[in-house]
C-alpha cells in the first residue's frame, strides 16, 4: 500500500507518470492502482463527490454566531489556528492523528487535513459558534465552525467520512446534525468507514493490535459501581467506563446487564484489561435488550 504522501500524489492525474518514473512496470502498476483505490475511499480536495451535492439539513445550521474570524493555518483535520493565534478545536468530531515525535501518521489523517486546508484556503473568514464549554484542558478554544454561507464545517468532514463523531458533554449542540452526517458516510462506507479499523468487532476478538478508535459489539455481563465511575463489563476482557458526572445522560444504564450493545470510542489497555471511556449514550447503542423474568 502507498504511504500517505504517495497516495495523495497519486490522486492528481498529472502526477501519475511522475509517480511511476524509475520503477519497473509491475511495481509502477501496483503503486498506481493502490493510489487509485485510496482516492476512491478519500476523494481529493476540491473535486466533486456525492457528499458535495447533499443539502445541509436544518439541524446543521444556526443564525446565532458568536464571532467572525480570519484563518491563519490548519494544524490537522479538527484543529485550526486563527489570525490572532488562537487554536480552535472543532467541537463534535475527531479526525485521525498526523504523526509527530516518531509516531506514524494514522490512516485518513492526511486526507482530513488536505480537505480542511483546501476548504479554508478559499474561505479565509469563518464564523464561530460557541457551546457551553469554551476551552479544553489543552487551552484550545472549542467551537462549531461555519463557512461564510452558513455551511457547518464539521458536517462537511463527517459526511465525507473524514472524521468520526466525538460527543463530549456539555457541548451537545448540533449533536443530531453530526450523528446524521456520520451515519450517511458510514452506511455508504465512505472514507474511514471503508477501512477495517472502523468496522464493528466482537469483544471476544479484540487484541492489543486493536488499540485506538474502535466499534466493539458484545454482551454486558456485569455492572460495577466505582468511587467515581460506573463500569460496564463486556465478556471478560473489556470494561466500559462512565463517569458519575455523565450518568445523568444515560437513562436506566444500570438495568442493561444482559443486553447486547455496540460501543464506540478509543480502546486502551490498563490494569490488565481493555478499557473504553464514553461520555454520552450516543456511543452506546443497545442492539438487543436483556430478557427480564
Amino acid at each position: 500500500m502507498l504511504t500517505n504522501s504517495a497516495a495523495n500524489t497519486a490522486c492528481g492525474d498529472h502526477y501519475l507518470t511522475e509517480l511511476c518514473a524509475g520503477t519497473s512496470a509491475p511495481a509502477g502498476r501496483f503503486f498506481v492502482w493502490s493510489g487509485l483505490l485510496l482516492c476512491l475511499l478519500f476523494p481529493p480536495p476540491g473535486k466533486p463527490d456525492a457528499a458535495a451535492n447533499q443539502p445541509d439539513p436544518a439541524s446543521c445550521r444556526t443564525s446565532n454566531y458568536d464571532e467572525k474570524a480570519a484563518v491563519k493555518s490548519v494544524i490537522d483535520g479538527d484543529t485550526i489556528i486563527l489570525a490572532d493565534e488562537r487554536h480552535i478545536r472543532l467541537i463534535g468530531i475527531n479526525t485521525p492523528e498526523i504523526g509527530h515525535d516518531g509516531r506514524p501518521t494514522q490512516p485518513g489523517a492526511d486526507q482530513a487535513y488536505n480537505y480542511l486546508n483546501s476548504l479554508l484556503r478559499t474561505n479565509k473568514t469563518v464564523r464561530l459558534h460557541y457551546d457551553r464549554e469554551r476551552a479544553d484542558h489543552y487551552g484550545r478554544t472549542l467551537a462549531h465552525l461555519f463557512l461564510p454561507d452558513g455551511t457547518n464545517i464539521q458536517s462537511l468532514l463527517l459526511i465525507r467520512g473524514l472524521a468520526t463523531t466525538l460527543t463530549i458533554p456539555p457541548n451537545l449542540e448540533f449533536m443530531d446534525c453530526y450523528a446524521a452526517s456520520a451515519e450517511d458516510a458510514q452506511s455508504s462506507r465512505i472514507g474511514l468507514w471503508a477501512l477495517k479499523q472502523y468496522q464493528p468487532i466482537p469483544v471476544e476478538l479484540i487484541t492489543i493490535r486493536e488499540l485506538g478508535y474502535r466499534i466493539v459489539t458484545g454482551k454486558i455481563i456485569r455492572i460495577a459501581e466505582g468511587k467515581s465511575s460506573l463500569w460496564l463489563g463486556l465478556a471478560k476482557n473489556l470494561s466500559v467506563r462512565i463517569d458519575n458526572e455523565d450518568l445523568k445522560y444515560f437513562n436506566k444504564v444500570r438495568e442493561l446487564e444482559g443486553s447486547q450493545v455496540m460501543v464506540s470510542g478509543f480502546l486502551y489497555f490498563s490494569n490488565g484489561e481493555f478499557r473504553m471511556h464514553i461520555r454520552h449514550p450516543a456511543d452506546l447503542k443497545i442492539t438487543n435488550t436483556a430478557n427480564v423474568n
